[in-house]
């Protein structure tokens, strides 16, 4: 009997044994199977890591070319103007998001044909029969600041308007969109396209406009307006700041109050900058 079950225990003794020597290779491979802690937190930013740290750009940009149709001119064919863009990001929220702020100036210069008094407001060249054709300027400054939707590239931002100009009103307004930036403003983009659409829900004239009546009466001017935008920037040399950007910008305003007719805007921008 005592050598039965020594018989029986053998082959058990051996079977630890093996055992016991397998237990240091699976623990190696359990070990192997880990995800290095390291390599995990390097790993996690690369979702956002274009928005990693905050980066400002500035870029002086030339329309070369425009046309406009306003409302109080036929139409504007312009010189060539210059144009001012600084933008910053911040990151926010362990780099999930950013806020973003812009600025943007331009200008837009060139002949203008009168298109006379409309029936209700008079323009600045109103009957002046002797400018029929005449040097036109326009200045239009724009504010945006929002925040970037989660794992897109899209920010969602607010925006104000204001708008000078020698052949029409001055308008200003605050509106919506959602904006694209340069694609420089990323880390991991280098080049790539860029863009924005507004909406104006009601741009207003910043003083009364007289009206083509009489007696003479000042009213107020009420527009929607939609703002667009669209272009590509691409690094001059690779690890530089410097680039080059060009593209499409315009505008369309429908009439609300007291307003002669639209008016409708399309230039063309080209340009260079750097990044930080």
């Amino acid at each position: 009997m005592a050598a039965l079950i020594l018989s029986m225990l053998k082959p058990s003794a051996a079977l630890a044994d093996d055992f016991s020597k397998m237990i240091p290779l699976l623990e190696a491979r359990v070990d192997a199977a880990q995800v290095d802690p390291d390599a995990l937190s390097a790993a996690l930013p690369m979702v956002s890591s274009g928005w990693s740290h905050a980066t400002f750009l500035i870029s002086g940009e030339l329309v070369p070319a425009g046309t406009e149709s306003t409302q109080m001119t036929k139409r504007v064919s312009s010189y060539p103007a210059p144009g001012l863009r600084a933008a910053l990001t911040l990151p926010m929220f362990n780099h999930t998001t950013a806020v973003m702020a812009e600025f943007d100036d331009r200008e837009l210069a060139g002949r203008a044909d009168v298109a006379g008094c409309s029936e209700l407001i008079q323009s600045i060249p109103c009957g002046a029969d002797k400018f029929k054709n005449f040097n036109a300027r326009e200045w239009t400054v724009q504010e945006h600041t929002g925040f970037r939707i989660p794992s897109t590239p899209v920010f969602l931002a607010f925006a104000n308007l204001y708008r000078a100009s020698n052949y029409t009103m001055d308008i200003e307004g605050i509106g919506y969109g959602a904006e694209v930036l340069p694609p420089m403003l990323r880390s991991d983009k280098p080049s790539g396209f860029f863009g924005s659409a507004y909406f104006f829900p009601n741009i207003m004239n910043e003083h009364l406009v007289a009206t083509n009546t009489t007696p003479v009466v000042h009213v107020p001017i009420r527009y929607s307006m939609a703002t667009y935008e669209f272009g590509t920037a691409h690094r001059i040399l690779h690890n530089t700041p410097a680039f080059v950007d060009y593209g499409i910008r315009g505008d369309h305003s429908w009439s609300l109050v007291n307003a002669p007719k639209q008016g409708t805007k399309v230039t063309l921008f080209a340009g260079t900058g750097a990044s930080f």
